[in-house]
């Protein structure tokens, strides 16, 4: 086999063993959407913590282990979304959130209580959370 030959199988199975890599990573990151979607949270009757951003955001990627956590060991205190704005257009202009993430603090009405430009550690989430509920 010719090394141009070989060249073009290599990159072509490169682009395979990607492609797979982002098919995968993709899925996982709907699943996540769909864990965090806000129309169930609201429907619980609890007060939602509601993050806006995206996919690539790399402060936004460093919040999901925070919302899980959150979302699994304070379940009855409040509830926990995420929007990302690459799959609802509508959600920078309905949440005025232009830069990301956006934490915004929400009553069980869906009122605006609070809100947090930028990452948010888990300690300081709790602390607004009490001192709203104060």
């Amino acid at each position: 086999m010719n090394s141009g030959k070989k060249n073009a199988l290599l990159f072509i199975g490169a682009l395979l063993f990607m492609a797979v890599i982002v098919f995968n990573n993709r899925h996982k990151y709907n699943e996540f959407l769909e864990e965090f979607d806000y129309s169930k949270a609201k429907s619980t009757g609890l007060p939602v913590l509601l993050q806006v951003g995206f996919e690539n955001c790399s402060y936004c990627k460093a919040m999901k282990p925070i919302l899980k956590d959150l979302k699994e060991n304070y379940s009855d205190k409040f509830s926990v979304a995420y929007i990302d704005i690459n799959y609802d257009q509508h959600a920078m202009s309905k949440y005025r959130a232009n830069v990301f993430p956006t934490m915004i603090f929400l009553d069980k009405d869906g009122n605006e209580l609070y809100r947090q430009i930028g990452y948010m550690e888990k300690s300081d989430i709790l602390k607004k959370w009490q001192d709203l509920s104060n």
